[in-house]
């Protein structure tokens, strides 16, 4: 028989870390980046809202004008939130 030496894996550190760490600036230009992109979405949203009441459709408009009116009120305070943490 040969001569077989054992395999010894490498012991995984105590400290796992699924999320790395991110610099603030990264972090910053991606808080930058997501609100604008949910300022995007609020506009296409309110202009959604304008366009289904325009066409006449058989959807009732209080509740069209409600439901939207209530999402981009959020999309515009979540924009808000997200662009101040960028520029702290």
């Amino acid at each position: 028989m040969k001569n077989v030496s054992a395999i010894h894996r490498q012991k995984m550190p105590k400290k796992i870390k699924f999320i790395p760490s991110i610099s603030s600036k990264t972090r910053k230009a991606v808080y930058l980046e997501a609100s604008k992109y949910i300022s995007d979405l609020t506009k296409l949203i309110f202009g959604g809202v304008i366009l289904t009441n325009i066409l006449n459709l058989n959807i009732d408009k209080a509740i069209t004008f409600t439901i939207g009116l209530l999402a981009v009120i959020i999309f515009i305070c979540l924009s808000l939130i997200l662009f101040l943490k960028g520029k702290e």
